[in-house]
């Protein structure tokens, strides 16, 4: 055999070796696409349960009420069904917020509502209501914003928007987008 033919042989051997190496990597890439993602097991539930947070003086700060909740160790989150969550201020409740579902994330301090999420202030005269589909709570900052659609009420007044922030300390409620309203002056 000459030379020309032998690297040619060489470079065929080559290229099997190759096609075989390739393929084998890409029936691995398939196996571990399709296989079952591991199942984050919870390491325990409470259904119907009531978890009250106090301040140093012992006066409640939040109040978090839940049909169920599922914790689970590996992601440090809760998931809730049904969150009722009171916010206080002063011994008095300043926000009522409800959800369908939501969940607790320990590690950033927040709470993550969705579906018919709605924010109703508390202790005053004419309180504003807020719904949306999602909510995110950052409950010791006294932040809450949504990139969703929200509607406000106040009275017989309604503002609609896409995207909030609600920053509870400066008093100051922004809306980001598509802002629409009507407002009604009460009546003497």
């Amino acid at each position: 055999m000459n030379r020309k033919n032998l690297l040619i042989a060489a470079f065929a051997l080559l290229l099997v070796l190759l096609g075989n190496w390739l393929a084998e990597q890409g029936v691995k890439r398939v196996d571990k696409a399709l296989a079952p993602e591991p199942l984050v097991q919870r390491d325990y539930y409470l259904n119907d349960v009531t978890i009250t947070e106090l301040d140093e003086q012992g006066q409640p700060q939040h109040r978090l009420q839940a049909r169920q909740l599922n914790h689970f160790s590996a992601t440090e989150q809760t998931e809730l069904q049904q969150p009722d969550l009171e916010i206080f201020e002063k011994n008095k409740v300043i926000w009522h917020v409800m959800a369908d579902h939501g969940r607790l994330d320990q590690l950033h301090d927040e709470v993550l509502l969705q579906g018919k999420v709605r924010l109703t202030q508390s202790g005053v005269q004419a309180p504003l209501r807020l719904t949306t589909p999602a909510l995110r709570i950052q409950p010791k900052r006294g932040r809450a914003e949504t990139d969703q659609p929200v509607t406000l009420t106040q009275g017989n007044s309604r503002v609609r928007a896409v995207g909030m922030q609600l920053e509870q300390p400066e008093q100051r409620l922004l809306l980001l987008s598509q802002v629409r309203g009507r407002y009604e002056a009460p009546a003497p």
